[in-house]
């Protein structure tokens, strides 16, 4: 598991850089299209060939920002949401199936991570409960990731994260419904207080309708998140909001 994963990690990180991204010395991704290939050195000392951009610096309100002295490969090697997934699944030992997760998130066709996908009810059911509060936070930061980077896909992207097991994990409750301009101006009034309610709403006027579907003009994108401190209460969120046009 730690081999796929650190293989996979590696990767990412080889083809951020052959893109030309670096990071500088405050933490900002930068662009450069002057790409040659190098020796590289890591922060374990193991050397790499790689591709990448050259390094710069400037000065920015008094401020030097650099791209020098930054070991580009150890970073993009350990930060951003594809890696972060990559080094989950070593912690999660098969809580999840990744492979549809990594081939969601990745511009590139990956290698698969073998995991073995136990059922989540038996991890649940067989892990320490402060490991598995770790995995689960974890997860919780992958899934948010996702659906943060599915939205700026529209509603096409929101349909494929629905299909991924973080989607579809019951404990998060993503979901996407259709509702009018009537619908809308009650939820922005706060006269709708429960997707419950918004739901109702949206049967009864479907049935007023008979069923006409081009009424549906918006598409709403929620989910729910247990209450702090209330073991079994949720509320849910409106997350986004869609024009179907």
């Amino acid at each position: 598991m730690i081999t796929y994963s650190a293989k996979l990690r590696y990767s990412i990180a080889v083809k951020q850089l052959k893109k030309g991204y670096l990071t500088n010395n405050l933490g900002k991704i930068e662009f450069s299209r002057r790409l040659y290939t190098q020796p590289v050195f890591d922060n374990e000392g193991k050397l790499y060939e790689i591709t990448k951009a050259t390094n710069f610096g400037y000065k920015k309100e008094g401020k030097l920002v650099t791209t020098k002295g930054i070991s580009q490969l150890d970073y993009f090697r350990e930060v951003g949401v594809r890696n972060t997934i990559a080094k989950a699944s070593k912690e999660l030992l098969g809580f999840f199936e990744f492979s549809d997760i990594i081939s969601y998130v990745m511009d590139e066709k990956p290698e698969t991570i073998m995991t073995g996908f136990a059922p989540a009810d038996f991890v649940v059911a067989v892990l320490a409960p402060e490991i598995l509060n770790s995995i689960k936070e974890t997860w919780d930061n992958v899934v948010y990731e996702l659906a943060e980077k599915a939205k700026d896909k529209g509603i096409a992207g929101i349909n494929d994260f629905l299909q991924t097991s973080g989607g579809q994990e019951l404990r998060y409750g993503f979901g996407i419904t259709q509702i009018t301009q009537e619908i809308l101006n009650k939820l922005l009034t706060g006269k709708i207080k429960t997707i419950d309610e918004l739901k109702d709403l949206k049967d009864n006027q479907m049935i007023k309708n008979n069923y006409n579907q081009s009424i549906f003009i918006y598409s709403v994108f929620y989910y729910k998140k247990q209450q702090e401190n209330k073991d079994e209460d949720t509320i849910t969120f409106i997350d986004s909001i869609f024009t179907n046009n």
